[in-house]
Parts: C-alpha cells; structure tokens; sequence
C-alpha cells in the first residue's frame, strides 16, 4: 500500500473527512464557542490541524463526560506530537491509547481527531508521530 501525504492535497483529505457523518458541523461545533472566539474562522478550521487546544469533541452524540474526555484527548495529541511542550510526550500517546481500549466509544473521536491533525500539517516531527499514534490506535 503507497504511503499517504496527508499535508499534500489538504483539500481532498478535507472532503473525506467533511463525508463521514459521525463528525459534527463545523458551523454547529463552532457556535458553541465562548463569545470572543473568531466561529468563522473555526468552522473554517474544523478538519484542518491545529496547535490550539479544542473546546468539545469532533464527533457526534458525545455526552457531557466524554466531551471532558475528548478535549483531554486532543490535549494529549498535542502533548504526543510536539505541537504543545510537555515533559513526558510518550505518556500523552499511552494515555490516548489507554483511553480508546477503555472507551470504545471514545475510539472514533480519536480517529477523528489524529486526522484532523494530519491534514495541512507541515511540521515532519508532528506528521510522523501523528503516524505511528494511528497505526498503534488501528492495531489496539
């Protein structure tokens, strides 16, 4: 199988990803942010990597505590990528890991998220481990 270039052609990644119907609108997700955040620009950057923390999950039909966990998630993608500093990276990986055996339903939240990181990033460090973390989530 040829390896994929997410950060190439973001556009036909972000088609894919606007496709799945387990993810929430991006105008939706972005009306639900505080009062001085920028909606348009959000729900332009819905699909699209991010070195900024998310306010609630991506995925729909996520209740009260597993939208506390899904930005925790993405808290630790961050941390695991490099995309935020945090002391111990291969921690964040394992907690995301621990999450999705533990969580099932947490399991496509995490797809969502690691893909959404993968597309339009253009930091190689990020990419690649954004890479190996789906692989090891695909294998658990």
């Amino acid at each position: 199988m040829k390896e994929l270039e997410f950060a190439g052609d973001a556009n036909m990644h972000k088609w894919i990803l606007s496709s799945c119907h387990l993810l929430k609108d991006p105008d939706e997700w972005a009306s639900t942010l505080g009062f001085f955040k920028n909606k348009k620009e959000a729900a332009k950057n819905f699909y699209l990597h991010q070195t900024k923390s998310i306010h609630e999950g991506l995925t729909k039909k996520l209740n009260k505590e597993q939208n506390k966990k899904a930005v925790l998630l993405f808290k630790n993608i961050l941390g695991f990528t490099g995309d935020k500093s945090v002391p111990y990276p291969h921690m964040c990986g394992t907690e995301i890991l621990l999450v999705g055996i533990s969580h099932p339903d947490l399991r496509d939240e995490i797809y969502a998220q690691i893909l959404k990181q993968l597309l339009n990033n253009k930091v190689d460090v990020s990419r690649l481990r954004l890479q190996k973390l789906l692989i090891m989530a695909l294998q658990c």
